[in-house]
């Protein structure tokens, strides 16, 4: 049975809250999308956004009333629930794993007393070395001890726990304590990583926006224009056939292009 306004609303805010509360980040509409489908099969009915006169599951979404969305040229939205409405404009999404591994180093290693880190524009890296030397590079603050604990016991509080490093404030025992804490919590791990990734990469795109830095100088190689494609092409899919998808994605990609 075809899912009316209501409820469609209904369970778009339930399946948004359930990945939210997972990722603590917001979710790409393509796989909020396919989470719905999902869900909707699960409970015998059926969603689909033109029969309730959207032209696109993105339009349906943000006229739903509980959801906020972000429009970005030449890739998929982005979507969290209207509680998190902010965290859609200044989430640095699709990026996990693609934070180029020299700036990601330079802003978690702790500060080294007597050398700065800084990028080369002209060169296109990052620099480290004594500050008399910096010339015309760019500063990078890299995140401090207090930050680094705040952090982890912010994410440790979130989740009803209470961890403070043992003894004084040593940089190797404060993050060995969490790694040990963490070791005995294990289901807690993947969502540490996600929380931690989150961080960082908002680190790195507030300080990149602050100079001037293009996101695609920090991130390492984003293919927004394969992933246009596919999105156009799964859009031309048929609602009761998209999740019985078997394709191999590099062929689909290429597929794509003809």
């Amino acid at each position: 049975m075809a899912l009316d306004e209501a409820k469609a609303r209904e369970l778009l805010e339930a399946v948004l809250k359930k990945l939210w509360d997972a990722l603590q980040a917001p979710v790409l509409g393509s796989r909020l999308k396919t989470s719905l489908l999902s869900e909707a099969r699960k409970n015998g009915s059926e969603f689909d956004e033109r029969a309730l006169g959207y032209d696109s599951f993105a339009a349906f979404v943000a006229r739903s009333g509980v959801a906020a969305v972000k429009f970005r040229s030449g890739t998929d939205v982005l979507v969290a629930p209207i509680a998190h409405a902010t965290a859609v404009e200044t989430a640095v999404a699709g990026t996990a794993n693609r934070v180029r591994p020299d700036f990601w180093t330079a802003f978690i290693r702790l500060p080294i007393p007597g050398r700065v880190r800084a990028y080369d524009r002209t060169e296109d890296h990052v620099w480290e070395g004594s500050p008399d030397a910096i010339g015309n590079r760019v500063p990078i603050d890299p995140i401090p001890l207090d930050k680094h604990l705040h952090l982890r016991r912010q994410f440790a509080e979130a989740e009803g726990h209470d961890w403070t490093p043992a003894g004084d404030v040593k940089p190797t025992m404060a993050f060995r304590d969490f790694t040990q804490w963490l070791t005995n919590n294990p289901h807690l791990r993947a969502k540490w990583n996600r929380f931690w990734f989150n961080q960082v990469a908002q680190e790195i795109h507030t300080w990149a926006s602050t100079n001037g830095i293009p996101n695609d100088k920090w991130l390492a190689g984003a293919e927004d224009d394969l992933r246009r494609r596919l999105y156009e092409a799964l859009d031309e899919i048929p609602l009761e056939k998209l999740l019985k998808l078997r394709v191999p994605l590099g062929w689909f990609l290429a597929s794509s292009k003809r």
